[in-house]
């Protein structure tokens, strides 16, 4: 890909992305010392008991998605980037692979609210094309209402 037309760059959270992670390696500690029985948590020991193998798939998970967190917090793993020729992006779901995403692709942008609190840009693509899945989405790090604005002025730019 050309990175020398870079015009801007999005970055996840860091510091969100490490609570998240310590947040993962602390459910795997706790779901651990429960299955250990070090612990009495009632409820979580009813669910092990009945279920045998179901809390070392949630051990594994968590750790996963820890590990895949931390992995994040390293710019050059998880990005969205403007270029002249349309959006660069590299995360977990494209397993790290820098793709691209034209701007004739892409009809408008919009907000996508994940919880009443995290709202975060997606894109709307035209209705002849069918994205990929981590295209589909695709969340565009950052504060909304500034980076809608900044990417429907690039998509204005580009495309029309």
């Amino acid at each position: 890909m050309n990175h020398n037309n870079i015009i801007q760059s999005f970055y996840p959270n860091k510091l969100l992305l490490f609570f998240r992670s310590a947040l993962c390696f602390s459910s795997a500690i706790i779901i651990q010392e429960s299955i250990d029985n070090k612990y009495k948590l009632s409820g979580l020991n009813d669910l092990i008991s009945q279920l045998p193998y179901i809390p070392y798939l949630l051990i594994i998970i968590c750790w996963i998605y820890a590990t895949i967190s931390l992995i994040c917090i390293n710019p050059s793993f998880c990005f969205v980037k403007i270029t002249s020729s349309g959006i660069l992006y590299k995360n977990p779901f494209t397993l790290f692979h820098e793709e691209q995403i034209d701007w004739i692709l892409i009809e408008d942008f919009y907000i996508h609210p994940l919880t009443f609190a995290l709202k975060y840009v997606k894109i709307n693509f035209n209705r002849n094309y069918d994205p990929l899945y981590h295209q589909k989405n695709l969340l565009i790090p950052g504060d909304p209402l500034k980076v809608i604005t900044i990417m429907k002025e690039y998509l204005k730019n580009h495309v029309h």
